[in-house]
């Protein structure tokens, strides 16, 4: 009930950068996520985590922070348009050759 009081009041914050970055980047989270959400399940029991309530919060933290790492390490590498909008990519590269014929 606390987890759902807690987006209830986000959702009522007029301007939340929080919010507006996990829309921005639902994609990635939503293909990233279920690889570290999985592996979470096995591993938080393995590492002494017993308690469901903590077992949640931390699978829900690493399930949103390793997504938002690979964004802006992708992002300083130069290879993010490669990975999570090749489409973009390929149009670019696509009208940049057009203007150099």
């Amino acid at each position: 009930m606390a987890v759902w009081n807690l987006f209830k009041k986000m959702s009522t914050i007029g301007n939340n950068g929080f919010l507006k970055l996990c829309g921005l980047h639902s994609l990635e989270i939503y293909i990233i996520h279920g690889y570290f959400s999985a592996g979470n399940r096995v591993l938080v029991p393995m590492i002494g985590i017993t308690n469901a309530y903590v077992s949640i919060v931390a699978n829900f933290v690493i399930s949103m922070a390793v997504p938002f790492a690979a964004v802006w390490i992708t992002k300083k590498l130069k290879i993010y348009g490669y990975i999570f909008t090749p489409g973009k990519m390929i149009f670019k590269q696509i009208k940049a050759g057009e203007n150099n014929v």
